[in-house]
């Protein structure tokens, strides 16, 4: 299954790799043999693709892995998934418990969380010029003709006041992720103002 999707996508513009196994349950011992077998296979397949592995997934509460000192050789990247509350201890979490365990949201932390983001975009990024101070954000991409939907997040915080597309107001549907409509071939420029959402 491995080298049929690996095939299918070796020359694909839009994948840059491929994940080995996602957060595997093994010891660092298999999981080095499995890797090395199924890199093997998959460098025949796709021999241009970076291959990304991650030690075991008991790493994820440990944040400590054997991890052999020279990886898995050319074109490879270890890359273990970063869960920061397991990592950073009582001050990455969302919430304070009191002596109850009746959760309290930590502003900053919320925050960061529910910062308005691009999610999507139908075409090619150019640039990105985001002012959270002013409720802008701004998307310079080169569009594709098929694809015309851009994906936004506004969190829980911010609400769209007005999307544009090359200057025209556009359609947009909200929800979340809200979904803007502006695209086609060609250089764009998306213009959304948002403000914070009233309660």
């Amino acid at each position: 299954m491995a080298t049929h999707v690996a095939s299918r996508f070796a020359r694909h513009p839009g994948v840059i790799g491929f994940e080995l196994f996602n957060e595997p349950v093994a010891s660092a011992e298999r999981l080095r043999a499995f890797h090395t077998e199924l890199l093997a296979a998959l460098r025949a397949a796709a021999p241009d693709k970076l291959m990304v592995f991650e030690p075991p997934a008991i790493r994820n509460l440990l944040d400590s892995a054997d991890i052999h000192e020279s990886g898995l050789g050319p074109g490879t990247a270890y890359a273990p998934h970063i869960y920061t509350a397991a990592f950073a201890g009582d001050d990455a979490r969302a919430y304070d418990l009191d002596a109850n365990g009746t959760g309290k949201e930590r502003e900053a932390v919320v925050a960061a969380l529910s910062r308005v983001r691009l999610e999507a975009c139908a075409g090619h990024i150019e640039a990105i010029d985001h002012r959270p101070t002013e409720g802008v954000l701004e998307v310079r991409f080169f569009g594709n003709e098929t694809t015309h939907e851009h994906l936004v997040s506004f969190g829980t915080r911010s609400a769209a006041r007005r999307i544009r597309c090359d200057g025209e107001d556009t359609r947009f549907a909200e929800g979340e992720p809200t979904r803007v409509t502006c695209g086609g071939a060609g250089l764009h420029v998306l213009a959304i103002d948002y403000a914070p959402r009233t309660p």
